[in-house]
C-alpha cells in the first residue's frame, strides 16, 4: 500500500516540479528573501520524499523478515514437498 502511495507521490510531484517550479523560481526569485523561501520548501519537500521512501524500504524489509520467519517455522518435509 505505502508502495504505491509513494510511487503516485513521487510521480505527481515530479510532474509539478517539471511543470511549474521554472516559472515560479523565474518570478519569485529576484527578491533574495522569497530565494531563500523557496530554497527552505525545495528541501523540506525533498526531506519528506526521503523519509516516504524510508518508510517503504523500512516495511519492506519488515515483510521480507516476517516471510522468512514463516518459512522457518514450515516442517521440513512440507517444504521440500513430498518424496516419491
Amino acid at each position: 500500500m505505502r508502495l504505491g502511495i509513494a510511487a503516485l507521490m513521487t510521480m505527481l510531484d515530479v510532474i509539478v516540479l517539471h511543470r511549474y517550479a521554472g516559472s515560479i523560481w523565474q518570478v519569485w526569485a529576484q527578491v533574495p528573501w522569497v530565494e531563500a523561501e523557496l530554497l527552505a520548501l525545495f528541501f523540506i519537500w525533498i526531506w519528506s520524499i526521503v523519509l516516504m521512501w524510508l518508510h517503504v524500504y523500512v516495511d519492506f524489509r519488515h515483510f521480507v523478515e516476517e516471510r522468512r520467519h514463516l518459512a522457518l517455522r514450515i516442517p521440513r518435509d512440507i517444504r521440500e514437498g513430498p518424496s516419491v
